[in-house]
Protein backbone atom coordinates (compact mmCIF):
# COMPACT_ATOMS: atom_id res chain seq x y z
CA UNK A 1 0.00 0.00 0.00
CA UNK A 2 2.87 2.23 0.63
CA UNK A 3 3.87 1.57 -2.60
CA UNK A 4 0.76 2.56 -4.06
CA UNK A 5 0.15 6.01 -2.22
CA UNK A 6 4.09 7.14 -3.44
CA UNK A 7 2.94 6.09 -6.82
CA UNK A 8 -0.05 8.62 -7.09
CA UNK A 9 2.58 11.16 -5.18
CA UNK A 10 5.35 10.88 -7.88
CA UNK A 11 3.33 10.18 -10.80
CA UNK A 12 1.55 13.55 -11.20
CA UNK A 13 2.60 15.94 -13.15
CA UNK A 14 1.85 18.87 -11.18
CA UNK A 15 4.25 16.89 -7.70
CA UNK A 16 6.86 16.16 -10.66
CA UNK A 17 6.89 19.73 -11.70
CA UNK A 18 7.32 21.08 -8.25
CA UNK A 19 10.06 18.70 -7.64
CA UNK A 20 11.82 20.09 -10.25
CA UNK A 21 11.81 23.22 -9.18
CA UNK A 22 12.96 22.47 -5.63
CA UNK A 23 16.37 20.85 -7.49
CA UNK A 24 16.59 24.31 -9.77
CA UNK A 25 16.15 26.35 -6.43
CA UNK A 26 18.75 24.42 -5.13
CA UNK A 27 21.05 25.21 -7.65
CA UNK A 28 20.17 28.73 -8.10
CA UNK A 29 20.26 29.91 -4.28
CA UNK A 30 24.29 27.47 -3.79
CA UNK A 31 24.93 29.71 -6.91
CA UNK A 32 23.60 33.59 -4.81
CA UNK A 33 25.67 32.33 -1.79
CA UNK A 34 29.05 31.22 -3.11
CA UNK A 35 28.84 35.10 -5.48
CA UNK A 36 26.97 37.03 -2.50
CA UNK A 37 30.64 37.43 -0.03
CA UNK A 38 31.97 40.90 -0.03
CA UNK A 39 35.88 41.58 -0.13
CA UNK A 40 37.27 45.20 0.34
CA UNK A 41 40.67 45.27 -0.83
CA UNK A 42 43.62 47.56 0.52
CA UNK A 43 42.61 50.17 -1.43
CA UNK A 44 39.33 50.14 -0.37
CA UNK A 45 37.87 49.11 -3.45
CA UNK A 46 34.59 46.44 -2.76
CA UNK A 47 34.08 43.52 -4.88
CA UNK A 48 31.38 40.34 -5.21
CA UNK A 49 31.20 37.31 -6.85
CA UNK A 50 33.34 33.95 -6.59
CA UNK A 51 36.78 35.06 -6.09
CA UNK A 52 35.71 37.81 -3.60
CA UNK A 53 35.19 34.26 -1.13
CA UNK A 54 38.10 33.00 -1.83
CA UNK A 55 39.79 36.52 -1.08
CA UNK A 56 38.21 36.97 2.04
CA UNK A 57 39.30 33.79 3.63
CA UNK A 58 42.90 34.58 2.30
CA UNK A 59 42.75 37.92 4.41
CA UNK A 60 41.76 36.51 7.36
CA UNK A 61 43.59 33.49 7.42
CA UNK A 62 46.51 35.02 8.86
CA UNK A 63 44.25 34.50 12.44
CA UNK A 64 43.91 30.96 12.13
CA UNK A 65 44.68 28.61 15.02
CA UNK A 66 43.75 28.64 18.82
CA UNK A 67 42.41 32.22 20.14
CA UNK A 68 44.41 32.00 23.55
CA UNK A 69 43.98 35.49 26.00
CA UNK A 70 46.49 36.87 23.89
CA UNK A 71 45.41 36.83 20.65
CA UNK A 72 41.94 37.95 22.14
CA UNK A 73 43.91 40.76 23.07
CA UNK A 74 45.61 41.67 20.00
CA UNK A 75 42.38 41.71 18.41
CA UNK A 76 40.77 44.19 20.78
CA UNK A 77 44.30 46.41 20.26
CA UNK A 78 44.10 46.22 16.54
CA UNK A 79 40.23 47.16 16.68
CA UNK A 80 40.85 49.97 18.60
CA UNK A 81 43.82 51.55 16.24
CA UNK A 82 40.78 51.56 13.68
CA UNK A 83 39.03 52.97 15.33
CA UNK A 84 41.96 56.00 15.79
CA UNK A 85 42.22 55.87 12.33
CA UNK A 86 41.49 58.88 9.88
CA UNK A 87 41.99 57.82 6.67
CA UNK A 88 39.48 56.44 3.91
CA UNK A 89 36.70 54.36 5.84
CA UNK A 90 36.72 50.96 3.36
CA UNK A 91 40.24 50.89 3.28
CA UNK A 92 40.49 50.51 7.03
CA UNK A 93 38.06 48.11 6.82
CA UNK A 94 39.75 46.42 4.44
CA UNK A 95 42.99 45.99 6.12
CA UNK A 96 42.14 46.66 9.73
CA UNK A 97 38.83 45.56 10.56
CA UNK A 98 38.08 43.06 7.73
CA UNK A 99 40.24 40.03 8.96
CA UNK A 100 39.62 40.34 12.45
CA UNK A 101 35.27 40.75 11.62
CA UNK A 102 34.67 37.31 12.75
CA UNK A 103 36.80 37.13 16.16
CA UNK A 104 35.36 40.72 17.04
CA UNK A 105 31.81 38.94 16.78
CA UNK A 106 32.54 36.40 18.53
CA UNK A 107 34.08 38.40 21.59
CA UNK A 108 30.70 40.80 20.90
CA UNK A 109 28.30 37.79 21.38
CA UNK A 110 30.50 36.64 24.88
CA UNK A 111 29.89 39.99 26.61
CA UNK A 112 26.50 41.02 25.35
CA UNK A 113 24.56 37.30 24.91
CA UNK A 114 21.09 39.07 26.03
CA UNK A 115 21.68 42.29 24.11
CA UNK A 116 21.42 42.85 20.78
CA UNK A 117 24.59 43.02 18.83
CA UNK A 118 26.57 46.50 19.66
CA UNK A 119 30.00 46.93 18.36
CA UNK A 120 30.83 49.90 21.14
CA UNK A 121 31.66 47.30 23.67
CA UNK A 122 34.98 46.44 21.78
CA UNK A 123 35.70 50.22 22.74
CA UNK A 124 35.23 50.15 26.37
CA UNK A 125 36.44 46.43 26.97
CA UNK A 126 39.44 46.52 29.56
CA UNK A 127 42.89 44.24 29.75
CA UNK A 128 41.02 42.30 32.47
CA UNK A 129 37.69 41.43 30.60
CA UNK A 130 40.16 39.89 27.69
CA UNK A 131 41.53 37.85 30.50
CA UNK A 132 38.62 36.63 31.81
CA UNK A 133 36.74 36.72 28.66
CA UNK A 134 36.32 32.87 28.85
CA UNK A 135 35.53 32.43 32.01
CA UNK A 136 32.61 34.60 30.74
CA UNK A 137 31.91 32.56 28.04
CA UNK A 138 31.79 29.35 30.64
CA UNK A 139 29.35 31.31 32.49
CA UNK A 140 26.81 31.79 29.66
CA UNK A 141 26.70 28.43 28.90
CA UNK A 142 25.60 27.62 32.11
CA UNK A 143 22.70 30.02 31.91
CA UNK A 144 21.78 29.24 28.51
CA UNK A 145 21.74 25.20 30.17
CA UNK A 146 19.33 26.77 32.87
CA UNK A 147 17.37 29.02 30.57
CA UNK A 148 16.46 25.72 27.65
CA UNK A 149 16.85 22.95 30.02
CA UNK A 150 13.16 22.52 30.97
CA UNK A 151 13.60 19.50 33.48
CA UNK A 152 16.61 18.81 35.02
CA UNK A 153 17.65 15.25 32.86
CA UNK A 154 17.59 18.01 29.94
CA UNK A 155 19.88 20.77 31.95
CA UNK A 156 22.32 18.24 32.81
CA UNK A 157 22.86 17.03 29.23
CA UNK A 158 22.62 20.79 28.29
CA UNK A 159 25.97 21.20 31.07
CA UNK A 160 27.69 18.13 29.45
CA UNK A 161 27.67 18.96 25.82
CA UNK A 162 28.60 22.86 26.84
CA UNK A 163 31.28 21.16 29.17
CA UNK A 164 32.26 19.25 25.65
CA UNK A 165 33.11 22.85 23.94
CA UNK A 166 37.03 23.07 24.42
CA UNK A 167 38.57 26.30 25.29
CA UNK A 168 40.29 28.50 24.61
CA UNK A 169 38.05 28.06 20.96
CA UNK A 170 39.70 27.29 17.21
CA UNK A 171 39.31 29.85 14.32
CA UNK A 172 38.91 29.46 10.91
CA UNK A 173 37.01 31.65 8.58
CA UNK A 174 34.13 30.54 7.96
CA UNK A 175 33.34 33.31 5.34
CA UNK A 176 32.65 30.93 2.38
CA UNK A 177 29.68 29.45 4.32
CA UNK A 178 28.26 32.70 6.33
CA UNK A 179 25.95 33.29 3.46
CA UNK A 180 25.26 30.10 2.93
CA UNK A 181 23.52 29.93 6.21
CA UNK A 182 21.65 32.99 5.21
CA UNK A 183 20.42 31.18 2.16
CA UNK A 184 20.00 27.80 3.39
CA UNK A 185 17.13 28.78 5.58
CA UNK A 186 15.00 31.13 2.99
CA UNK A 187 15.50 27.68 0.63
CA UNK A 188 13.89 25.67 3.71
CA UNK A 189 11.01 27.55 3.75
CA UNK A 190 10.41 27.44 0.40
CA UNK A 191 11.25 23.66 0.64
CA UNK A 192 8.55 23.49 3.00
CA UNK A 193 6.04 24.89 0.77
CA UNK A 194 7.12 22.73 -2.08
CA UNK A 195 6.75 19.94 0.41
CA UNK A 196 3.28 21.29 1.25
CA UNK A 197 1.76 21.95 -1.90
CA UNK A 198 2.71 18.29 -2.92
CA UNK A 199 1.61 16.06 -0.01
CA UNK A 200 -1.41 18.46 0.44
CA UNK A 201 -3.45 16.35 -2.50
CA UNK A 202 -2.68 12.52 -0.20
CA UNK A 203 -5.92 13.07 1.56
CA UNK A 204 -7.52 15.56 -0.82
CA UNK A 205 -7.79 13.70 -4.23
CA UNK A 206 -10.10 11.21 -2.51
CA UNK A 207 -12.37 13.44 -1.81
CA UNK A 208 -11.84 15.17 -5.27
CA UNK A 209 -12.64 12.21 -7.07
CA UNK A 210 -15.41 11.22 -4.92
CA UNK A 211 -13.48 8.39 -3.62
CA UNK A 212 -13.74 8.90 -0.13
CA UNK A 213 -16.74 7.02 0.62
CA UNK A 214 -15.34 3.24 -0.97
CA UNK A 215 -12.11 4.39 0.75
CA UNK A 216 -13.27 4.57 4.16
CA UNK A 217 -15.57 1.53 4.15
CA UNK A 218 -13.22 -0.65 3.10
CA UNK A 219 -12.13 -3.11 6.03
CA UNK A 220 -8.79 -1.38 6.70
CA UNK A 221 -9.88 2.51 5.10
CA UNK A 222 -9.97 3.63 8.44
CA UNK A 223 -6.39 1.92 10.37
CA UNK A 224 -4.16 0.65 8.09
CA UNK A 225 -4.79 2.44 4.91
CA UNK A 226 -5.08 6.03 6.44
CA UNK A 227 -1.85 5.07 8.57
CA UNK A 228 -0.26 4.45 4.82
CA UNK A 229 -1.15 7.57 3.80
CA UNK A 230 0.58 9.60 6.72
CA UNK A 231 3.46 7.40 6.39
CA UNK A 232 3.91 8.13 2.36
CA UNK A 233 3.51 11.76 3.67
CA UNK A 234 6.13 11.87 6.04
CA UNK A 235 8.07 9.51 3.85
CA UNK A 236 7.95 11.87 0.86
CA UNK A 237 8.83 15.09 3.05
CA UNK A 238 11.87 13.61 4.02
CA UNK A 239 12.71 12.73 0.58
CA UNK A 240 12.48 16.01 -0.81
CA UNK A 241 13.82 17.54 1.60
CA UNK A 242 16.94 16.48 2.42
CA UNK A 243 17.21 15.98 -1.55
CA UNK A 244 17.06 19.50 -1.35
CA UNK A 245 19.31 20.54 1.43
CA UNK A 246 21.92 17.95 0.22
CA UNK A 247 22.18 19.27 -3.30
CA UNK A 248 22.34 22.62 -2.22
CA UNK A 249 25.21 21.45 0.08
CA UNK A 250 27.13 19.74 -2.34
CA UNK A 251 26.74 22.58 -5.16
CA UNK A 252 27.52 25.10 -3.31
CA UNK A 253 30.98 22.69 -1.59
CA UNK A 254 32.06 22.71 -5.37
CA UNK A 255 31.45 25.88 -6.48
CA UNK A 256 33.57 27.26 -3.35
CA UNK A 257 36.32 24.54 -4.48
CA UNK A 258 36.43 25.88 -8.03
CA UNK A 259 36.82 29.22 -6.88
CA UNK A 260 39.84 28.42 -5.14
Amino acid sequence: MLKLELKRIFSKKINVFAIGLALILAVIFSGFAVTSNRYVDENGNASTGIMATRKLTDNRRAWKGTLTEDELGKVIEQNKNAMTQSSEENAIYGTTLQPIDDIRGFIISVLTPDAEYDESVLNQITEENVQELYDTYHKNMEKMAEEYGKTSVQKKYLEKKYNEIKLPVEYESYSSWDTMIMYVETYSIILAIIVGFICAGIFADDFQTKADAVFFSTKYGRTKAVKTKILAGIATTVMIYCMGIILLSLDYSRRSRESG
